[in-house]
């Protein structure tokens, strides 16, 4: 999955199957949303999604909801 943010840098995030059931409904493509309680990991290995040396892992108490408010589209960085 990749995330954007409010400048629009994207950022790749990683959700392990067992923990992805409860955020099934709100991690859709293009749908934003504010995630919280959430860890930067080592983005290793040789294909990536982005430039970063990081990307977003969820834990256990990790929470997503809707982003109400948040424009539609995202220029291209």
């Amino acid at each position: 999955m990749v995330l954007v943010d409010e400048e629009g840098t994207r950022i790749h995030a990683q959700v392990e199957e067992d923990m992805s059931k409860p955020h099934q409904k709100f991690l859709k493509e293009g749908q934003a949303v504010i995630i919280n309680a959430f860890q930067l990991k080592d983005y290793l290995g040789e294909f990536r999604t982005n430039p970063y040396p990081y990307k977003i892992g969820f834990f256990r108490t990790t929470k997503v909801k809707p982003a109400d408010g948040f424009p539609e589209t995202i220029p291209q960085k």
